[in-house]
């Protein structure tokens, strides 16, 4: 048995580990959590067990929505 644990405070972290883990990147016996939050006050997201609740087809699919509704844009570059 494998574990895979990746820390971010970036939730944008959890859309990319679950599409990974979506399209079966990860081998049968390895588990893959998120760990996030601040200082003491952190916890781990089973990334398998999200895609199975919200379905492989749709975790695929919330990368591109994602990506198209630009919401880790933010106008932090204008004037770059």
């Amino acid at each position: 048995m494998k574990a895979i644990h990746v820390w971010s405070p970036d939730t944008d972290i959890l859309i990319l580990l679950m599409d990974v883990a979506a399209r079966g990147h990860l081998g049968e016996f390895t588990t893959l959590r998120l760990l996030t939050g601040r200082g003491a006050k952190y916890w781990a997201i089973d990334v398998q067990e999200r895609v199975s609740i919200i379905g492989t087809e749709k975790s695929k699919g919330l990368i591109g929505l994602h990506h198209f509704t630009g919401s880790d844009w933010g106008g932090k570059f204008v004037g770059v």
